[in-house]
């Protein structure tokens, strides 16, 4: 099998290396004939595995995700048959069906992000209720709480969903929500400051107002909770812990976060008006964590009023029918006025977010403090946005030839991004 010629060094070594089954823990509930395994690692785990490190499969019950990849390659290596496509994951054994199975809720920003990716796709799914606190063989799995969780037909159970939109877009190239070259670069960046920074907002909103969260957990509870109830809901409290961890605590900044992402919609509300989607004529990762706010938030829940975006929400009902295969994105650098005020928003915000939330995992800090529209403001240092970070340079950055590389950095250095990416 021949290496993605645009993969980084680390995924070429890894996608062509020889797996040693001797050193791979071996647990009674590996798939039979594991212990006999060799031969090529199949790409589409090898890029999710690069993507999402190994953390994952620490754990002896872990190695049954990468153990039933691997026997699904084994089975095609046996066949003698020629692949036709280097991220086709079917063999001469096909599995018994196309279909993913989602495993979330409808209430959940990145589950309604994933589905709406897989309705770019095109792809055959069907969503199973979770909720975050489950405890069971899939969270097991996964090795994470965290919702959702995709469950595909070769059997592999994953999380996060910017790795599994990354994988999936080897498995649907015509419809790829992640552009290949520098265009792919400034997609990933404005997807990455709708993750991690937008995001803080739809805490914000659902949990900071009491008819949100009245609204939200009586849906769960199948019957209208009374306000005592709500008060004494464990996920209620969890709500303002949250919020506090993310830097909207003070009625301050609560309303800069409300404004932020208001002027956001204004954005696309114009935006919608000369093209399909936000980022030109096609979909791209953005337009799916755009739809996720809408769908399991802002749009569902009883506050903000979103009446007044007639075109987003025209847009966001449209999309419910998938994508036509038409368009095409707006070129780089340029891209949209939508694109470009997500720029700004990342460059006057968020890269000093992500740099000093860096800088104090790196000091071993549990918090830290950086100024925020004005106001100093405190935040919880977490992991994952510094993980999401290099997840990005990784397979947006590192990825390009040494052309595009200087074209990407020139650009990302008048923009004043480079932060985005690493530590100067």
């Amino acid at each position: 099998m021949t290496p993605d010629p645009r993969g980084t060094p680390t995924l070429r070594s890894f996608a062509t290396a020889h797996v040693d089954a001797d050193s791979v823990p071996t647990p009674s509930i590996l798939p039979p004939g594991f212990d006999k395994l060799g031969g090529v690692v199949n790409r589409d785990f090898a890029v999710f595995f690069n993507t999402c490190g190994s953390d994952a499969f620490r754990s002896d019950l872990h190695v049954r995700n990468m153990a039933a990849a691997l026997c699904v390659i084994h089975d095609y290596f046996s066949s003698n048959e020629k692949r036709t496509s280097p991220m086709n994951t079917t063999s001469n054994k096909k599995a018994p069906t196309d279909e993913y199975i989602v495993h979330g809720g409808a209430r959940s920003l990145f589950t309604r992000k994933l589905t709406a990716a897989l309705d770019f796709y095109g792809a055959r799914y069907r969503i199973e209720p979770r909720g975050p606190f489950a405890d069971d063989v899939l969270q097991v799995r996964a090795n994470t709480h965290q919702i959702p969780l995709i469950h595909t037909p070769e059997d592999w159970v994953l999380a996060d969903t910017t790795p599994i939109l990354r994988l999936l877009d080897g498995r649907f190239p015509a419809r790829r929500l992640f552009p290949a070259g520098p265009l792919g670069v400034l997609v990933s960046v404005v997807e990455e400051v709708l993750d991690e920074w937008v995001a803080r907002v739809m805490v914000h909103y659902r949990w900071h107002n009491p008819e949100n969260a009245l609204y939200v957990l009586s849906q769960g509870a199948g019957r209208q909770l009374t306000l005592d109830e709500l008060k004494e809901h464990p996920v209620f409290h969890w709500g303002p812990r949250a919020c506090r961890a993310t830097g909207t605590e003070h009625p301050a900044q609560q309303q800069t976060a409300e404004r932020e992402y208001l002027r956001m919609l204004d954005a696309l509300e114009t935006q919608l008006g000369s093209t399909r989607y936000a980022l030109g004529d096609r979909p791209s990762a953005v337009d799916t964590i755009l739809l996720g706010g809408l769908r399991a938030h802002t749009n569902a829940d009883p506050i903000p009023d979103l009446s007044g975006y007639t075109r987003v929400l025209e847009w966001e009902a449209e999309c419910e029918n998938g994508w036509d295969g038409k368009g095409e994105l707006a070129p780089f650098p340029p891209s949209t006025p939508f694109a470009q005020h997500m720029l700004a928003l990342t460059r006057d915000e968020y890269t000093k977010f992500v740099s000093s939330n860096a800088h104090a995992l790196a000091a071993g800090e549990k918090v830290f403090q950086i100024e925020t529209y004005g106001e100093l403001t405190t935040y919880l240092a977490r992991e994952y946005p510094e993980r999401s970070r290099r997840i990005l340079q990784t397979h947006a950055y590192d990825t390009l030839s040494e052309q595009e590389r200087s074209q990407v950095l020139a650009w990302l250095e008048d923009e004043r991004l480079t932060d985005i990416l690493y530590e100067n």
